[in-house]
């Protein structure tokens, strides 16, 4: 029985060991996809994520892992919508994909791409919201960079296009108005010669 338990603890070392190897992996996929994941039930707690904790601006030690603590970090022109994209979820059990700002304590706004939706628990008859949360902000930084920059591009292309305008009106204004002094020189020469000929126009 010896070399059995010796076994049994071999392979519940290596279990153990595989576990915090994937629970490491999920870690540093996290972090680089900057995507945080919380599990929460109500008030009554849950978990986030340490990526979730980072993306937020709360320590583990700071307010515990409850649906409040989502809804108060959530930008003030945003929480009302999302507290109610939220209850929808949780009534018709569907899920959202949503994007809102957050604000962190030290008052960073960051844009978040939230998606998630509630399940009932067998056992329990509770809803378990569950949902990640992944930090967009310079996605749309460079967005909006890109925009700003088309903006400029295309009002730079307009005025260039109004100035091909203008000097194409003008230049046929100048070549009108050329005609007009040519035929006024003539008027004026046919004139001062004494008799004006019906043959000028």
């Amino acid at each position: 029985w010896i070399a059995n338990g010796l076994e049994m603890a071999v392979s519940r070392w290596e279990s153990e060991s595989k576990l915090h190897d994937l629970v490491q992996s999920l870690k540093t996929s996290q972090e680089l996809g900057k995507l945080g994941s919380f599990e929460v039930c109500g008030s009554d707690g849950g978990h986030f994520s340490e990526e979730l904790l980072r993306i937020i601006g709360l320590e583990a030690s700071q307010p515990p892992a409850c649906l409040d603590t989502l809804l108060d970090s959530i930008h003030a022109d945003d929480r009302g919508r999302m507290e109610k994209v939220f209850a929808e979820a949780r009534v018709s059990e569907s899920g959202y994909d949503e994007q809102f700002r957050i604000v962190q304590p030290g008052g960073e706004v960051r844009y978040i791409h939230g998606v998630g939706g509630y399940q009932v628990e067998l056992a329990t008859g509770k809803a378990i919201h569950q949902g990640v949360f992944q930090d967009v902000t310079q996605r749309r930084q460079v967005e909006d960079e890109r925009s700003q920059l088309e903006n400029r591009m295309s009002h730079k292309h307009s005025l260039e296009i109004i100035g091909k305008l203008a000097g194409g009106v003008a230049h046929d204004f100048n070549n009108i108005l050329t005609s007009v002094l040519c035929n006024a020189e003539i008027l004026i020469d046919t004139f001062e010669e004494g008799v004006p000929s019906k043959n000028v126009a």
